[in-house]
C-alpha cells in the first residue's frame, strides 16, 4: 500500500517542480577518450573472449576494459560501443542489484556508451552539438545500424532515472520513451523482442491517469514473448510489473517458476544474462507472500 500510496501523492505533490529539481547527466559525446596506441586487432580478441565468459562479475570487468582500450586505440568504433553500452547495462542489471550507487554509477555509463555510439553519425554530432537539439529528435538522421546504441541508452537512462526518484524519473520519461518509439520503428525485434519487452513494463508501471493500462501491457508482453519465447527476462519483467500491478499472484508464480525450470543455454548469445534472470526469478518467488498480502486488488484499483 505504502509504495502505490506514496507514489500517487509524489505526482501531485512534484509536477510542478520537474523543470527545476530533474536529475540531469552528462551526455556520451561530451566524455572525451584519451587516445593511445596499440594492437588493435589483439586488444579486441582478448576483450571477445572475456565477453564470452562474463557468467562472473571479473570476467565482465576484463571485457569492459578490453572494449575501452579499444576505443582508445580506435575511438570511431560504433559497435564497440554499442557492446560497452549493454555490457555495462549487464554488469549493473546482473551482478550489482543490491548497490543502488554503484548501480547508477553503472547506468550513467551505460547510456554514455549508446550516445557515444549516435555520436559516431556526423549529422547526428551536428544536430546535438550546433544546433543543440535533444538526442531524441536528433536521432531521426541515424539508420537501423543504431538500434542497439539508441535500445541500450534508453533502457540505461530508464533504470538510472527510476534509480534517482520519482522526480528524476518523470523528467527523463519523454526521453527515453522517443528512444525506444525510435528502436521500435527501426528495429521492433531487437535483442529478443526489446522493444515490446518495453512497452510491456512501461505500460504496466505507469498509473492510469499517465497513460498506464493493463491490458495494453499485456498485448506488448505477448507480442515480446511471441518474437522470443524462449528469452527469460521478458517473463521476469512481466511477473516483476505485470503480475504485482494486477494483483495476480498465480501469473507471477508461474511465470518465475517457468523461468527457473528453462533451459539456459537454448539461446546460445545470451547464456550468462539467462542464468541471472533465472537468480532474479528465485529472489522474486521468495518474497511472492510480501508482494501479494497487502491489499486487495479492488483497493489497488482505487489507489491507480
Amino acid at each position: 500500500m505504502n509504495r502505490k500510496f506514496f507514489a500517487a501523492v509524489a505526482v501531485v505533490s512534484t509536477a510542478g517542480l520537474l523543470s527545476a529539481c530533474g536529475a540531469s547527466r552528462v551526455a556520451g559525446w561530451e566524455r572525451e577518450t584519451t587516445q593511445v596506441e596499440g594492437n588493435l586487432t589483439e586488444v579486441l580478441a582478448e576483450a571477445e573472449a572475456a565477453w564470452a565468459g562474463r557468467d562472473n562479475a571479473d570476467t565482465l570487468r576484463q571485457a569492459i576494459a578490453g572494449y575501452e582500450k579499444a576505443i582508445a586505440i580506435n575511438p570511431n568504433q560504433k559497435d564497440v560501443m554499442i557492446r560497452l553500452s549493454r555490457a555495462y547495462y549487464f554488469l549493473s542489471d546482473g551482478y550489482n542489484r543490491a548497490n543502488k550507487e554503484e548501480q547508477l554509477r553503472l547506468y550513467d555509463t551505460s547510456a554514455s556508451w549508446g550516445e557515444r555510439a549516435m555520436a559516431t553519425d556526423e549529422d547526428f554530432v551536428k544536430l546535438v552539438k550546433v544546433d543543440e537539439e535533444p538526442v531524441e529528435d536528433a536521432i531521426r538522421v541515424l539508420d537501423a545500424s543504431y538500434a542497439g546504441a539508441v535500445y541500450w541508452s534508453a533502457a540505461a537512462t530508464g533504470k538510472w532515472a527510476r534509480l534517482k526518484g520519482f522526480t528524476t524519473l518523470l523528467s527523463q520519461k519523454n526521453r527515453v520513451k522517443k528512444l525506444m518509439e525510435w528502436v521500435t520503428e527501426q528495429a521492433p525485434d531487437y535483442y529478443y523482442g526489446g522493444p515490446d519487452r518495453y512497452w510491456g513494463a512501461y505500460y504496466s508501471i505507469a498509473p492510469s491517469f499517465a497513460g498506464g493500462d493493463v491490458e495494453v501491457s499485456r498485448k506488448h508482453y505477448d507480442k515480446s514473448l511471441e518474437l522470443a519465447p524462449n528469452y527469460l527476462g521478458t517473463k521476469v519483467l512481466m511477473a516483476d510489473t505485470l503480475a504485482t500491478k494486477i494483483q495476480d499472484r498465480e501469473m507471477f508464480e508461474n511465470l518465475l517458476n517457468q523461468v527457473i525450470e528453462s533451459d539456459p543455454t537454448v539461446i546460445p548469445d545470451v547464456v550468462p544474462e539467462q542464468k541471472v534472470e533465472q537468480e532474479k526469478a528465485r529472489e522474486m518467488l521468495a518474497q511472492v507472500n510480501d508482494l501479494f498480502a497487502s491489499l486487495p486488488f479492488s483497493l489497488y484499483a482505487l489507489l491507480d
